[in-house]
């Protein structure tokens, strides 16, 4: 009889570890939505951001190539970053199976069969072996979620330092205003991504 509670309550245990597990997986799940989702709007930004700094820099008299080189490699590198951030985020929520708490055959013949002790057991280990898979794709879903993490902080204040290189570039109160006031909104929008992790 003592066996038996023992292995009801390792039973209970497991059942509670695998629905901890699939709760965190869903998380991050909602996690990786949020990221992409502030992703495409800041990559929309920047496109508009590209477009109109090219127009202007076009119309300049006065060229400066260094700032102009420098503005150009700068906006080609945080092109990629967004691009390879916004791809393992994508590639976070890749669609995976998940493994869910087994009542197969096995199980089923396993309650007519055996006592309940040995029921508790098989369930326990069933428990575990969908328990073990499912933790290796939430592994997975994390590793390309941190790499996609860092990516968006370098993103974010790559994009930063470059509004303020545009503005010394520019450095005429006509396109002071509009970028300063660009800056200020693309910081609150990421001081609000932020807040949401």
């Amino acid at each position: 009889m003592k066996d038996l509670e023992k292995n009801k309550e390792l039973y209970k245990l497991s059942l509670e570890v695998f629905r901890e597990e699939e709760a965190r997986f869903y998380s991050l799940e909602e996690k990786a939505l949020r990221w992409l989702t502030a992703l495409t709007l800041l990559f929309a930004i920047y496109g508009f951001i590209a477009k109109w700094l090219f127009d202007k820099i076009d119309k300049l008299v006065i060229h400066n190539t260094f700032y102009h080189f420098l503005i150009i490699t700068l906006g080609i590198v945080l092109f990629f970053l967004f691009v390879f951030s916004w791809l393992f985020t994508f590639l976070s929520l890749q669609i995976q199976g998940r493994k869910s708490i087994p009542l197969n055959e096995e199980i089923i013949n396993c309650f007519k069969e055996k006592e309940l002790k040995d029921v508790f057991e098989t369930i326990i280990n069933s428990n575990k072996k969908a328990l073990d898979e499912n933790l290796k794709k939430t592994q997975s879903k994390l590793k390309y979620m941190k790499i996609s993490y860092r990516l968006i902080l370098n993103s974010v204040i790559l994009f930063i330092n470059l509004m303020f290189i545009v503005l010394l570039y520019l450095s005429s109160f006509e396109y002071l205003i509009p970028i300063m006031i660009t800056t200020l909104s693309l910081m609150a929008i990421v001081w609000v991504w932020a807040n949401f992790k």
